[in-house]
């Protein structure tokens, strides 16, 4: 891993440094239904880049599963990169059945999951693999040990949840060493604090990983009124009719503080969560927007300017509940 470019913070996933922020790569299969850039070439500059750690996960599909894990096989295989050039993380537990979704933590369906995104992959491991929502119905210390066995056995490198609570972790990290919890996390939403999860990673050394960490692209300063929302977004809670325009007081600090340092809004966003300790996955179909994104990793914050960040986004009251993620409960 020596090949990945180093950021100001220093960050790891178990014992190895990875670059930081990542590639959210659900933005490969159109999450929000946008124009968007060639797949290839949206790969191809996060590449060149050093933007190396990928997160996919089976559920990233318009049709079927695998659709965003097969463009990056593809992606590794057109242009011949070498498999450890990328640290490369997958999920499994979303189960499609018809036009919904169920969760299923099971351990006879992690196995063929996980075979599947090997397959879909075009590659012998992955670097890290998520159980993406802990199952209601299926003791996390099964899922987890399920997923101990697909470690040992070396095609996969280290594990992680994505979306449990603190005391889900703990529960599971005493089966086996989990390595990263995937979660939302941004100046939008930091409820990962308010809940404990965060602290607990820290006490365990359990990496975080941020996802959506431009609240949706709300943080990006594109939208100026709900109406220039013309996706699914429109259904989250804080861009409802009368909290759309509330939270736009939190843009409005960012775009303040980010022009006082000279850098745009969803970087100044991105080098905040990197300050925390936290990885950031900001996903985009724009190749434009994987450069903008990964120049953050170049911000740097002092002690005071972190505390005075806080304490201005501390003075802005988001209206809104966190939108439902499916299985966020202890289990």
């Amino acid at each position: 891993m020596s090949n990945f470019p180093m950021s100001k913070q220093i960050l790891k996933i178990g014992d190895v440094v990875v670059p930081a922020p990542g590639f959210g790569a659900m933005s490969l299969v159109d999450a929000y239904k946008t124009n968007r850039d060639d797949p290839m070439l949206v790969l191809k500059k996060a590449y060149d880049l050093g933007c190396r750690f990928w997160d996919t996960a089976d559920v990233y599909s318009n049709t079927g599963y695998g659709e965003s894990e097969r463009f990056i096989g593809e992606f590794l295989k057109k242009y011949n990169i070498p498999r450890e050039d990328i640290f490369l993380c997958t999920k499994f537990g979303f189960k499609k059945n018809g036009s919904n979704q169920v969760i299923d933590g099971s351990p006879e369906y992690c196995k063929m999951a996980f075979d599947r995104s090997l397959k879909n992959l075009g590659v012998d491991y992955v670097d890290l693999y998520y159980l993406h929502r802990v199952d209601p119905n299926v003791p996390i210390e099964d899922s987890v040990s399920a997923m101990a066995e697909i470690r040992n056995s070396g095609k996969a490198k280290f594990l992680g949840i994505s979306e449990c609570t603190a005391k889900q972790l703990r529960r599971a990290n005493s089966i086996t060493k989990i390595d990263a919890v995937q979660r939302e996390y941004s100046l939008f939403d930091r409820s990962a604090e308010e809940t404990g999860l965060k602290d607990a990673c820290d006490e365990l050394g359990v990496a975080f990983v941020a996802y959506s960490p431009l609240g949706r692209g709300f943080l990006t300063g594109t939208f100026k009124k709900r109406d220039d929302i013309n996706d699914s977004r429109k259904d989250h809670p804080r861009f409802s009719e009368g909290n759309f325009d509330k939270n736009l007081e939190l843009v409005r600090v960012v775009e303040e503080l980010s022009k006082a340092k000279g850098v745009k809004p969803s970087q100044f966003a991105l080098a905040w969560i990197l300050h925390q300790n936290a990885i950031p996955i900001p996903g985009t179909s724009h190749v434009a927007r994987v450069v903008e994104n990964f120049e953050s990793r170049n911000i740097h914050f002092t002690d005071d300017e972190l505390k005075q960040i806080r304490k201005r986004i501390d003075n802005v009251t988001l209206v809104g509940q966190r939108k439902f993620r499916m299985s966020n409960v202890d289990a």
